[in-house]
């Protein structure tokens, strides 16, 4: 998996658009808004944009995606944890490759 992180405004999207690109799969958004706006500029991409609700209604096993690349992973992580009740996430860790 890879991880990128750049301050807000510095091309994480973009990023996150190549690579959906490159690998043949789903980017996964926010919302219907930021799959509309991220779709209409970026007419090549293969697969309309998922949104988070999407992504976690779809019931992953047994369908034909694979392989996601996420936009904004911390949001999504609090929309996870919010949707089964959770108020405030205190902190997170993440595993760097090497």
């Amino acid at each position: 998996m890879e991880i990128v992180a750049k301050p807000s405004g510095r091309g994480k999207t973009t990023d996150a658009v190549r690579m959906a690109l490159e690998s043949d799969c789903y980017l996964v958004v926010r919302d219907h808004k930021t799959a509309q706006r991220i779709a209409s500029e970026n007419v090549e991409l293969l697969r309309f944009p998922l949104t988070y609700a999407e992504l976690m209604g779809t019931g992953l096993y047994g369908s034909h995606i694979r392989t996601i690349v996420i936009d904004d992973a911390d949001d999504f992580i609090r929309y996870v944890c919010h949707s089964q009740g959770v108020e405030s996430i205190k902190a997170i860790t993440l595993t760097k490759e090497e």
